[in-house]
Formats: C-alpha cells, structure tokens, sequence
C-alpha cells in the first residue's frame, strides 16, 4: 500500500508539472513586443526585470496571464488614430478573465480612439493593481488614465 500511495503522488507531481505556468522575464522592449507571439503566449506570467525604452504599439490580443511591471517603467510612443475605425489603444489592448497587470509605471504618449495608459478594455475578473500611468493620453472617443473601458 505504501509503494502505492508513493508512486500515486510522485505521478501527480509529474502531472502537475506539465501544466505549470511559464514566467518570462522581460529585460527589454524587444521582449516586451513578443508577448503574443510563440514562445511569449498570452496566457503566460511576465515579469519585468528593468526599465524599457519606448514600445510603440501595444500587447494586442486578450491577455490572460499575470504581468508584474516589478515597480519599473514603459516608456510608451503608440498612436493607432485613424478616422475610419476605433483601435484599442494601450500598453495591453485587452486584459481577459482573470488576467493580471500589477506595478506597473507608464510614462510618454498614447493617441488613438479607445485609449488608455495602461489596458483598453478590461473583462471580468480581471485586476489591474498599483499601477501608474504618467503618459499624454491623446483621444477621440473613450479615453482614461489606466483603463478606458470595463
């Protein structure tokens, strides 16, 4: 019985492994621009490990992951403006069910239509926690500090 229950947990162990959550930690706006792109799924957990220079559009897709800015900031030059259609503009465009944005600073400029420092539309269940937004927000339609619509 012993030898059972022992392999029982050593396989759970195993089990539970596989589908840990991948963490990424984001040195620079090269890598911050991936998120989205394999390996750097939206589902996964970030950290950022440094100030980065200026990231010029944003995280697109619906974001579900936990990013942790860690205290640094994200110098942020995007502008999606176009007369013809509403883009979703910030550092994330959509932050989905149960996803994360935590200390996170934003400094520089944002313009478009939907905007926003920091998410665009944030989904139920998802937090967004001690965060600061220190851009020029520049907009048409709704526009916010750290979220634009919920």
């Amino acid at each position: 019985m012993k030898k059972f229950i022992l392999l029982f947990f050593i396989s759970f162990l195993g089990y539970a492994d596989i589908y840990a959550q991948t963490t990424h930690q984001i040195w620079n706006e090269v890598q911050f621009m991936q998120i989205g792109t394999s390996p750097y799924l939206l589902s996964d957990n970030y950290i950022l490990m440094d100030n980065i220079g200026i990231v010029t559009s944003p995280v697109d897709g619906i974001f579900t992951g936990d990013f942790d800015g860690n205290g640094y900031t994200i110098t942020l030059d995007i502008d999606t403006y176009n007369p013809f259609y509403s883009t979703p503009t910030a550092l994330f465009s959509v932050v989905g069910v149960n996803g994360v944005i935590r200390n996170i600073n934003v400094d520089g400029i944002v313009e478009g239509s939907f905007v926003a420092g920091i998410v665009c539309f944030l989904l139920d269940n998802a937090t967004i926690e001690n965060c600061i937004n220190n851009c020029n927000i520049i907009g048409t339609a709704d526009v916010a500090g750290i979220v634009a619509y919920f």
